[in-house]
This record gives C-alpha cells, structure tokens and sequence, in this order.
C-alpha cells in the first residue's frame, strides 16, 4: 500500500471518528486520539500484507518498477484487405511492431490485447486466403515472448462485417489505450 494511500485511510478514517464522537456525546480527545491511533496500527498491519505479498499494481506503478506496457509499446502500421479462407468474405490484415517496455521477458498478449471494431461493433479474428498483400503472416508471433527493450514484427486478422471503416486498438488489461488506428476499407 502507497503511503499516499495510507495517509488518506488514516484521515478519512480520523475524520470519521470525529463526526461519530460529536453525534454521540463522546468527545473525548484522549478516547478519540487512542481510536486515531488503532487505526493507524491496522493501516501498517495491512501495508505489512500487501508487501508480504508483493504489493500491488497500483503500487508498482506508483514506483516505476511495474509491467505496464506504455504508449510507446505499440507501432500499429498500414493494413491490407484480402480474402478470407472461405472466399466468401474479406479480412483486413493488422501489422503491429510492439516494442517490450516492461521489466520482464513478455509478448504483446502478456501485456495488451488487440481488437478491431467496425461502426463500433467488435470484429472477430479471421483467417486470409493468402496474403498477398507484402505483410508477413506473424500471427502466431503475438505469442513469443522477448526481453525487456527488444521489439518483434507481428500481425493480426479480422473478419470485415461491411465496407466502414476499420478501428485497430491495443489495450492494456485494465483498458487504456496504447495504440489505435482507423483504416478506410479498400
């Protein structure tokens, strides 16, 4: 737990003892302080556990010494459009350069997730009938994992719904975007 954590529980919870012993007649100052007190007691015990237990990611982030990937992680570049496996559809074809900027050997699925939307509609991962297109068929790359500070070439496929535009985002797994791109369907 963060010490800014920690000094806002400790208050928060003071301030509330406060208006607890003014309703109830109790306004003991020597009672009040001793409350105070325990309170911040259990703070310690608890950041005590959360460091026992290897802290948290709010904390690492707090620090610097987390496995947050950053906006310069992701390198989204031109797609294509080909046909589907089935000939009856068409996919668009994503290349993405990710770049790891965390502090542990990952790959760009252990620390973001990929996902393209047509008029806001979420599209599924498709499969092309060749790709002809000049982008390297690097799918299965989003899995390998690589070192902190290495970079590797990779690629994804969507199903098209219709002829809107395609929107490409890389997110981090509590959602905020690292990368995004629109592509008009051609």
């Amino acid at each position: 737990m963060g010490n800014r954590t920690k000094v806002v529980l400790t208050a928060l919870s003071a301030s509330a003892l406060m208006v607890l012993a003014g309703c109830s007649g109790a306004g003991n100052a020597a009672d009040l302080e001793a409350r105070v007190a325990a309170l911040e007691e259990r703070v310690d015990a608890m950041e005590g556990t959360a460091q026992d237990q290897g802290g948290s990611k709010a904390d690492d982030a707090e620090t610097g010494g987390g496995d947050l990937v950053g906006a310069d992680a992701v390198e989204v570049g031109d797609a294509a459009f080909e046909n589907d496996s089935f000939g009856d559809g068409k996919v668009v074809l994503v290349p993405m350069t990710f770049t790891n900027t965390t502090a542990k050997e990952t790959s760009i699925t252990g620390v973001a997730s990929v996902r393209a939307y047509q008029g806001g509609v979420e599209l599924d991962r498709g499969y092309a009938e060749s790709w002809t297109s000049g982008i390297p068929q690097t799918n299965s790359d989003m899995w390998t994992s690589i070192k902190p500070g290495a970079s590797i070439e990779v690629s994804d496929c969507f199903e098209l719904r219709d002829t809107s535009p395609v929107t490409v985002e890389v997110s981090t797994p509590e959602g905020a975007t690292v990368a995004q791109r629109t592509f008009e369907v051609g």
